[in-house]
């Protein structure tokens, strides 16, 4: 009698899943055409990205179908800022967002077989780069896969871009009148800057051309003072991002050392700023 019960309540067990099972999978199932959604970021935040994809119902319901946004993180735990990420959709006027992982929008009203969507991202503030996964999820369907890839990118400025130092007293040692500032704006910590200048060149007011004269004058070699040490001279500088942690300001004076072959005058050059990434 004992194993009659177990049996009854197995098979009860074995009714009940299958139940819930047909109940989940007729319940507005859907898929996506192309399976996941991808945004790709490059550059200086600058613009609104999206991407297109078609919902299209599966199964015999006509009920709405209800997603929610899931955090979207990448590998080293840094989430991707919700605001940023908008709906568009025939629904609704205005775009829609989620404010939190419980916040829900109709993808799908009911009685419609499918629907055209927009997924965008307002790329209006740097993003550490990295690849950010996600999701989107309504509870009677599978999850829409969700990635959105923020490349790396670093911008200099140099201010100014022309190094300028007056040698008027004779030979020894002149500084510019202003430091130079190299701005580094960076949605990583990998970029490594090297700077460096080919030397000054004495600028003859008395010729319009004064590349071609036959006498050509030897460029003035320049030194870089780093503010943090103060009495070391450097013939190039190095800097690295890690140091920062991402944007960076770096300031230094130029010198020059003038000598007996360097007639009195204004010497003029560039500086070089090279940008490279770590390993």
């Amino acid at each position: 009698m004992a194993v009659g019960k177990r049996r009854l309540v197995a098979i009860f067990l074995v009714a009940a899943a299958l139940l819930v099972g047909g109940s989940s999978s007729a319940h507005g199932s859907y898929k996506v055409e192309g399976g996941h959604l991808t945004l790709v970021l490059s550059g200086q935040p600058s613009e609104h990205r999206h991407v297109k994809f078609h919902l299209v119902r599966e199964g015999t319901t006509n009920e709405h179908i209800y997603f929610s946004l899931s955090d979207v993180k990448d590998n080293q735990g840094n989430q991707f800022p919700r605001d940023l990420i908008r709906l568009s959709t025939d629904y609704d006027s205005e775009e829609l967002s989620w404010d939190n992982e419980y916040s829900k929008h109709c993808l799908l009203q009911g009685g419609d077989s499918d629907v055209e969507l927009e997924l965008g991202v307002y790329y209006a503030k740097a993003i550490p780069a990295g690849t950010y996964t996600g999701y989107l999820y309504s509870g009677v369907g599978d999850d829409i896969p969700l990635e959105i890839v923020v490349k790396a990118f670093t911008d200099i400025v140099v201010n100014p871009e022309w190094v300028a130092i007056e040698a008027l007293s004779g030979p020894g040692s002149y500084k510019a009148k202003e430091p130079v500032e190299v701005i580094v704006t960076a949605n990583h910590t990998n970029w490594v800057v090297t700077i460096s200048s080919q030397g000054l060149i004495f600028q003859d007011s008395q010729k319009e051309d004064w590349q071609s004269s036959e006498q050509q004058i030897i460029p003035v070699p320049i030194f870089f003072v780093d503010p943090h040490e103060e009495n070391i001279r450097r013939e190039s500088l190095q800097f690295m991002g890690g140091d920062y942690g991402g944007d960076g300001v770096i300031q230094f004076e130029i010198e020059a050392q003038i000598g007996w072959e360097h007639p009195a005058g204004t010497y003029v050059g560039v500086v070089s700023v090279d940008v490279n990434t770590s390993e």
